[in-house]
């Protein structure tokens, strides 16, 4: 009586798999710091892609209060997504 065994081989995975990034670190000295990505608004009305690419801004607590929220709208710009805000920022209105 003749018995087959058969034994899957198993390789080693070569790949590295990345972790996943979860939120955003600031660097350090930018903890408190506000940073967010932003874009100009608006759409190209032939291609429907945005007319602006977005980049990051940052800046301080006090500057992003006083001054780029009241005016972000005026200067035409959108805040796509925030990555960093510190204790007392205010968040940005959609």
């Amino acid at each position: 009586m003749e018995i087959e065994t058969t034994a899957k081989e198993t390789k080693p995975t070569t790949r590295a798999t990345k972790p996943m990034k979860r939120g955003y670190k600031p660097a350090k000295g930018e903890e408190n710091t506000v940073i967010v990505k932003l874009r100009v608004k608006g759409f190209n009305p032939e291609t429907g892609e945005p007319i602006g690419k977005p980049y990051v801004y940052k800046t301080d607590v006090r500057f992003w209060n006083q001054n780029f929220l009241p005016h972000m709208e005026s200067q035409g710009l959108e805040v796509i997504e925030v990555l960093n805000l510190p204790k007392g920022a205010n968040k940005p209105s959609k």
